[in-house]
């Protein structure tokens, strides 16, 4: 999207309650009771892909004709007025109206992903109920317009192709990928070249102070209120459901315990993060469809089939997704692109290998799964109807884990590109391959 087009607008219901309509009825329909007039104004914002809404708990809108073109909300260059509209919180209420936007922290030099937020979701319910009931509010993390955790299967480190995209999208030579979870970065500089030909934007509507106002104050908006909150309520399980987790979590350890069974903390962690992204609570990665909500996926495989000219494989591509949202299509979670937010995310690679790790926690894996039975939580129960496989780019002399190129077999969305590029291959060979989980939801009698 050309940057000229970004940018913000004050907007009243008459004007958006269509496009609200279309992305969250049961939101508009309460809405439309209330019947707020001009004394309740809305922001809408457009972004680019892969700008920044949200910074490390600081809201930024679209500022056009300025450099940088992304400026806190703050920012002595917007009008009074419309500070005192969006301030009243760090991260003011907001909906998605239009494509995704992933929540994802800073941690530990890595960034982890949190979750990705569809039109119609709201983002920023918790910070708004500070407000609300009069506490104060602080928010650690950020939220990209798009996926931020979003890659390619092969490897884009070719120093010819690069050339080739640097030159035709004048790319910064200090943003050559070396590794996946560089690819959202070059996926963002390619995407704000004027060559790059696929449309895409992110518009948000923000809501204003009178709105939470007047829902702290006035009996005739309690059920706009009642509904923030339920949104919220249904946002926050993420953290309840850790607490039930965690004391059902003594069942697995009494169940090693049993069999004298030692695993490093590093196991332990893998595993417990392993289990929340089966529990719906964490996300793992799925192969991005041709819809384009969470990025301009087709535009971006065309640039890296045509101009970097990628070789032998197709360019599929992979973002975070959640079991709770998508739980019909597998998820995969790799021990080479760690994404736990607690505990410890890397190895020691003098003392094991990947290989040798997976292999372990399969092992403990199956130790663990049995005692589910034993566990009345039923959200733990949600895991006696998953399935666990295990898999590597490399051969298990011992036949436990799987290789990584019978993967299409189990999983025909790898191959979804396939009629566009008849002529190219899975690529089995992957960075992301190499001690990879697959979970999947069993299908209900």
């Amino acid at each position: 999207m050309n940057k000229q087009e970004c940018g913000f607008k004050i907007v009243y219901w008459e004007e958006v309650r269509e496009s609200l309509h279309q992305v969250n009825k049961p939101l508009a329909e309460l809405i439309d009771v209330i019947s707020p007039d001009k004394h309740y104004p809305l922001i809408k914002a457009r972004y680019q892909y892969g700008d920044l809404v949200v910074k490390n708990g600081t809201t930024y809108l679209p500022a056009v004709d300025r450099h940088p073109s992304l400026l806190p909300i703050t920012d002595p260059c917007f009008k009074k007025t419309l500070k005192d509209h969006l301030t009243y919180s760090t991260i003011p209420l907001f909906l998605n109206l239009h494509k995704a936007n992933e929540v994802y922290m800073n941690a530990h030099q890595r960034t982890v992903p949190l979750n990705l937020f569809y039109p119609g979701n709201l983002l920023g319910l918790f910070e708004s109920l500070d407000l609300l009931y009069g506490r104060e509010s602080a928010a650690a993390w950020s939220v990209s317009s798009g996926a931020r955790h979003i890659f390619m299967l092969p490897k884009l480190n070719e120093q010819s192709g690069f050339k080739k995209l640097r030159i035709a999208y004048d790319i910064d030579p200090q943003q050559q990928p070396r590794f996946l979870t560089d690819h959202g970065l070059l996926f963002q500089a390619i995407s704000r070249h004027k060559n790059f030909t696929q449309p895409w934007h992110n518009e948000i509507l923000f809501f204003t102070q009178p709105w939470l106002l007047c829902a702290k104050k006035d009996p005739a908006w309690i059920n706009f209120k009642e509904y923030l909150i339920g949104q919220a309520w249904h946002q926050a399980q993420f953290a309840i459901s850790k607490i039930g987790f965690n004391l059902t979590w003594e069942h697995f350890a009494q169940a090693i315990a049993a069999r004298h069974l030692k695993p490093i903390p590093y196991l332990v962690d893998q595993i417990k993060h392993v289990l929340l992204i089966a529990l719906g609570r964490w996300p793992g990665f799925k192969t991005a469809d041709t819809t384009d909500l969470v990025a301009p996926i087709q535009g971006l495989q065309r640039a890296i089939v045509e101009v970097y000219d990628l070789k032998k494989y197709l360019p599929t591509c992979l973002h975070i997704s959640s079991l709770e949202r998508d739980h019909e299509q597998p998820l995969y979670y790799s021990l080479s692109l760690p994404t736990l937010l607690e505990g410890l995310a890397h190895r020691n690679p003098e003392s094991s290998t990947i290989m040798i790790d997976t292999r372990n926690i399969k092992q403990l894996m199956d130790t663990l799964l049995p005692a589910i039975s034993q566990c009345s939580h039923s959200e733990i129960e949600r895991l006696r109807s998953t399935r666990f496989e295990y898999f590597h780019v490399e051969s298990d002399p011992y036949g436990e884990i799987v290789p990584s190129h019978t993967l299409p077999t189990l999983d025909p969305q790898l191959l979804t590109l396939q009629t566009q590029f008849p002529d190219r291959l899975f690529c089995s060979t992957s960075q992301f391959w190499r001690g990879c989980l697959r979970i999947s939801h069993l299908p209900l009698n």
